[in-house]
């Protein structure tokens, strides 16, 4: 998966934390969208490089997922991101790293 990737977001399933109690940034079941960044992941105080996809829905919004929670539709064929470029994200800071 990289920047620029069609992604869907898997259907909510049984388990899953209740909708109301998930951050509206996160709240991205069955969405589709473009690969905007691909960062951290935190849960609770544990942290996973690269396991954090952040993509832009059809609708203009910005949902964080987790990378096994999402498929790729699509790849981006853009040379650029073929060389591996990979922005680094996390609430405190943003890094670029080409």
């Amino acid at each position: 998966m990289k920047i620029g990737d069609l992604v869907q977001y898997r259907e909510w399933q049984e388990g899953d934390d209740m909708v109301g109690t998930v951050p509206i940034e996160r709240r991205g079941w069955g969405e589709t969208g473009l690969v905007v960044e691909i960062g951290e992941w935190k849960v609770g105080k544990e942290k996973f490089p690269k396991e954090g996809i952040l993509f832009l829905n059809e609708r203009g919004q910005f949902i964080e997922a987790w990378r096994s929670d999402l498929s790729v539709i699509s790849k981006n064929k853009n040379k650029r991101n073929s060389q591996g470029c990979t922005d680094y994200w996390s609430v405190t800071s943003s890094i670029s790293a080409c």
